[in-house]
Formats: structure tokens, C-alpha cells, sequence
């Protein structure tokens, strides 16, 4: 299941992750209203029409709200990976090898959760199975890439107006490093796209730079190379 454009990109003036992420939801009432006046002039179909559009517009806010607690679930898991990704990197700069960055990914997801998507809080919570939607079920949700082009300009941009190149299954936890001194990460929402802040209501992207050891002798600066 992929959610329309439409529902995707509605904007929003409050600050809330709340009524950022329903707003969808009230946009496909509107819509549902505007079909309901549109046959009214048939009595006979508006019951039935009505019915079916009152038990979508349940089926989506029950979703909506579901999918609002395990945002949050996973913009804390979002946090540890973060705190997890200092431990590891600690006085050496992120990994540039391809068996590094494995090594890397592989301590990464020995200590993360289970995605709260696939959980059964959240199938009771929303009255639909995680098989049904684009959940990432995997046990190692955690991917580690390098891109030696990431800046901190990024973070911004991204946070205003992120890339579909961003979107992955619902629960996967994405750190991009420079193989040097930074990394981006983010965590995937229901609709493909980084969770979004709490305060905000925009995209959730994190940075953490750190200060390698020159003596360590791992990874390498871009700007050398």
C-alpha cells in the first residue's frame, strides 16, 4: 500500500506532529463530503455512499493516530542509534572499507528495538495487520552507507523539503557518513518519509560530527581524496 501523492505532501501552520500527520485524513473527509453532496440527488445511493465513506474516514484516522505513537517510538530509537553511533566512532573517524561499514551497521542493530510498526500495539491500535502496509520488517532496520558528499547544509534542506530518494519502508534507520567526520541519520514514517518532529512538524534529521584521532589511522578525509 503507498499513500498518494496528496497525502504525502499536505502542508500545514500549526506546530503539531499531530495535525501534521492527519492532516491527509481531512483532506480525504473533504473529499468524502464533496462526493456525498454530489449524490444526494439519489436517495437511494447516499445511504450505502455515506456508510462506506464514515467507515473509511475511521479506518484512516485509526491509522493516522497509530501511526503518530510509533513515530515517536522511532524518533527515540532514532536518539539511542545516535547515542550508540558516538560509543562506537568514538576517537576514530566513521569507516570508508566496505567490511568496516558492514562491521559498523552489524553493532549498530545487536541493541535496537523491534520496529513498533510490526508490533501488536499497533495492529490493535489501527485495526490493520503490518502486512498490509510498507513496514520494514527486519530485524536489522539500520543501514549504514557511505557518501562522501554529505554536508551539514543537507540537514536544512532535507528537514524543509526531503528528497523521495530519502524514503524507505516504514522503521528503517538510515546513517550516512562522509567515511570521515559526519553523519546524517533519520528514521522512516508510514508514508515512506523521515518522521517528523514532535515541535516542529517537519522532517526529524539528525547530525553527529565527530573529532577522529589522526593517529588512528581509519577511514580518510574527502578532501584529500
Amino acid at each position: 500500500m503507498h499513500w498518494p501523492a496528496w497525502m504525502r505532501d499536505h502542508t500545514h501552520t500549526k506546530s503539531s506532529a499531530s495535525t501534521a500527520k492527519a492532516g491527509w485524513i481531512l483532506t480525504a473527509c473533504f473529499f468524502a463530503f464533496c462526493i456525498l453532496n454530489s449524490i444526494m440527488i439519489e436517495p437511494a445511493l447516499a445511504q450505502p455512499a455515506k456508510n462506506i465513506m464514515q467507515q473509511t474516514y475511521q479506518r484512516l484516522r485509526l491509522i493516522a493516530e497509530a501511526s503518530l505513537k510509533a513515530d515517536e517510538k522511532l524518533l527515540l530509537q532514532l536518539e539511542d542509534t545516535k547515542k550508540q553511533l558516538a560509543k562506537l566512532c568514538a576517537n576514530k573517524a566513521y569507516p570508508s572499507l566496505n567490511d568496516d561499514i558492514v562491521e559498523l551497521q552489524s553493532q549498530l542493530n545487536e541493541t535496537l528495538e523491534e520496529n513498533p510498526y510490526i508490533g501488536k500495539d499497533f495492529e490493535t491500535e489501527s485495526g490493520m495487520s503490518s502486512l498490509e502496509l510498507p513496514v520494514n520488517r527486519e530485524k536489522a532496520r539500520i543501514k549504514v552507507s557511505l557518501d562522501p558528499s554529505i554536508s551539514e547544509s543537507l540537514i536544512q534542506k532535507w528537514s524543509e523539503n526531503p528528497p523521495p530518494s530519502l524514503n524507505q519502508k516504514a522503521g528503517t534507520i538510515w546513517v550516512l557518513t562522509n567515511g570521515f567526520d559526519l553523519a546524517i541519520l533519520y528514521v522512516t514514517s508510514l508514508d515512506g518519509s523521515p518522521c517528523k518532529d514532535s515541535k516542529t512538524g517537519k522532517p526529524r534529521i539528525l547530525c553527529l560530527r565527530i573529532s577522529p584521532d589522526p593517529k588512528s589511522g581509519s577511514g580518510y578525509s574527502p578532501a584529500l581524496n
